[in-house]
């Protein structure tokens, strides 16, 4: 609720209207102080609003017998045809609110996604007497920018579904290249693209998909073993978007991926040998042989 006399003093002054842009009108008149309190406009996810460039101003209002109706315009460019009108009868009481969603120039129902809002109303009597027609505003009189909120890049309106490539691994030096495959680690391949309405998402292998209610989300993790569980054989996507099945790449009992239950996240394991333990890397055949000497596990002590 407002603070005490806020609309008194409100009603007095140029707010909600930025103070110094022109309120000269077409046919000849000025635009009374008197008659608007507050306001406030919500650019829907459709308006294309840019706060650093767009604005909402007052574009004109036609006085009618019995009745005023604004016309609140932006130069958003997602915005172009809509136009917020408030019809406010004449014994509407002071500080009474209208809320309108944008509607079509043309006609036609309200669209809350291209934008909502609302004025609060003065003392309408100096604009009802200015007389029945249609004012323009003869510039621009800019709603303040504070009483303007965009929803724009802040709502999922569609979602695309795609591909990374999957690509195999690189064949180790001096070993078999036939499993190698060519591949862009970096491609995406869309499968589609632009879905709306109600998504329902499945968990595929190596996945887990979590709500989060309080931070209204969904979170996507790859984890091993999650979902519909490990897929060694699973599609390879290579090419532009073909997919090839099967066992392309190596089996998992071909890789090493934990030893001892001591994951290798980065692919990398160090090995050292403490007294006693001996480490013999063996790079031609792609082994690491370690070995026990007893005689030397005193040593060091």
């Amino acid at each position: 609720m407002a603070e005490r006399d806020f609309y008194n003093v409100n009603d007095q002054i140029s707010f909600p209207f930025i103070h110094g842009d022109p309120t000269g009108l077409t046919p000849v008149a000025t635009l009374p102080k008197r008659g608007f309190v507050d306001a406030g406009f919500v650019m829907g996810v459709d308006s294309e609003f840019d706060p650093s460039a767009d604005s909402v101003y007052l574009h004109s209002f036609y006085v009618s017998l019995g009745s005023v109706a604004f016309d609140f315009r932006s130069d958003a460019a997602g915005f172009a045809g809509y136009r917020f009108l408030f019809t406010i009868p004449a014994g509407t009481p002071f500080g009474a609110t209208c809320y309108e969603d944008a509607n079509p120039i043309g006609g036609g129902p309200g669209d809350p996604d291209i934008g909502r809002g609302f004025i609060t109303i003065g003392d309408l009597t100096d604009i009802l007497a200015l007389g029945d027609t249609l004012w323009t505003l003869n510039g621009i009189l800019h709603v303040e920018p504070a009483l303007i909120q965009t929803e724009v890049g802040n709502f999922v309106t569609d979602v695309s579904v795609g591909n990374k490539a999957r690509c195999c691994p690189t064949a180790c030096p001096g070993g078999s290249s036939s499993s190698a495959s060519p591949c862009d680690p970096s491609a995406i391949y869309f499968q589609s693209r632009g879905l709306v309405g109600d998504l329902l998402f499945r968990e595929g292998n190596n996945i887990s998909i979590r709500l989060d209610q309080d931070n209204n989300a969904l979170h996507f993790d790859a984890l091993i073993g999650y979902g519909m569980g490990k897929s060694c054989e699973g599609a390879i996507i290579e090419g532009d978007g073909e997919f090839v099945r099967g066992d392309f790449c190596l089996s998992c009992d071909e890789l090493i991926r934990s030893v001892n239950g001591y994951p290798i996240p980065d692919g990398k394991l160090v090995i050292e040998g403490y007294p006693g333990v001996e480490i013999t890397p063996d790079p031609a055949n792609h082994r690491v042989y370690v070995t026990l000497n007893p005689e030397k596990f005193c040593e060091g002590s």
